[in-house]
């Protein structure tokens, strides 16, 4: 969720969904979980293309299903 982000910079993109680096802000550093990457989509972007990969978690935010969203990234490749 992009409300959890800092210091956005778009880093390319792969088959029509764009990838990002962040930091998290201190709102993602509390929901977050410390091992999670800095690295990916932004959810709010991807629910428009691919709604099927992103969920909204209990806490109210945004959560993308990685594992299915490669998969069919790399199937479609």
């Amino acid at each position: 969720d992009k409300r959890l982000k800092t210091n956005v910079q778009h880093k390319g993109q792969f088959n029509g969904v764009n990838f990002y680096s962040w930091d998290w802000n201190d709102e993602g550093k509390r929901v977050a979980n410390p091992a999670q990457p800095t690295f990916g989509v932004m959810a709010d972007e991807l629910q428009k293309t691919h709604p099927q990969h992103v969920s909204r978690g209990e806490d109210g935010y945004l959560q993308v299903h990685y594992a299915d969203l490669m998969r069919e990234l790399v199937e479609a490749a």
